[in-house]
């Protein structure tokens, strides 16, 4: 372990003291935002650093500024983090794998081996796992045998049963997917090409977010904008009622706000 510089400075505008967590000649990353980084207990950042020369999980406890190395992965990238809240579990990507982390005893297992759908090397899959609220499944975006486009489940227990779930709209592809933390039999993500700014396009085409039942593979828009805005950033609220995103003016993105749908 070792002590990580944090540095404090005065917001000019608020009057409030910000703490800078880390500091120093590496890099460090945080999960990405619809991802949790902090400890049940507030004890513990999660975050990614390079300063060994790759990317690497660690803590840092907060009152100490003291930092751990979580476990030694191969091939990571910068945000391939996530803390698994129910589970008390760091999930890091490791060489096309997923490796659970217990981030009091360093204790490691294999949750999810994904290397037949996306080989061993670097940036394979490149994320964090997307987990449900109970940690017990990860969805993300991959195709078919056929080619189709596609959500895959799979359940995080190491048993790697994958289950595909086709797009059953033509000419929409599936990413930055999202399991609703209150159901996780419902899945959302963003549809790609984005097309939102095309006032031309067919509304299945400029939907921003798609909502899909895994159990019937049904599909239905969850937020499409009106021409002249955009969604994006999306995330669910914590009890999974809701889904959350910023609403952006087009093409200027400004004015922007926070909008919200009902599940």
């Amino acid at each position: 372990s070792f002590l990580m510089p944090r540095r404090e400075f005065r917001d000019a505008r608020t009057g409030r003291t910000v703490w800078q967590m880390t500091d120093g000649d590496s890099e460090c990353v945080a999960p990405y935002m619809d991802k949790p980084a902090w400890s049940n207990d507030d004890r513990y950042l999660f975050f990614m650093c390079n300063r060994s020369g790759s990317w690497q999980p660690y803590r840092l406890e907060v009152s100490t500024g003291r930092a751990q190395q979580l476990a030694e992965v191969r091939n990571a990238l910068f945000r391939s983090l996530v803390f698994a809240p129910a589970l008390n579990e760091v999930f890091a990507e490791d060489g096309g794998t997923y490796l659970a982390i217990n981030p009091e005893t360093l204790t490691t297992r294999r949750a999810v081996d994904y290397r037949r759908l996306f080989g061993d090397g670097p940036g394979q899959k490149g994320a964090a796992a997307c987990l449900s609220g109970d940690g017990r499944l990860a969805v993300f975006a991959h195709k078919t045998s056929e080619g189709r486009p596609a959500l895959v489940t799979v359940a995080t227990d190491g048993s790697n049963a994958f289950r595909f779930h086709p797009c059953e709209v033509d000419g929409v592809a599936p990413g930055h997917e999202l399991i609703c933390p209150a159901d996780s039999s419902i899945a959302t993500f963003h549809g790609y090409p984005d097309r939102q700014n095309k006032v031309d396009e067919t509304p299945a085409h400029r939907t921003a977010q798609w909502r899909m039942e895994l159990d019937t593979g049904r599909m239905r828009p969850m937020v499409l904008m009106p021409p002249g805005f955009r969604a994006t950033h999306c995330l669910w609220g914590p009890l999974g009622r809701r889904f959350y995103f910023h609403k952006k003016t087009v093409p200027q993105w400004v004015p922007t706000s926070i909008g919200s749908v009902d599940r």
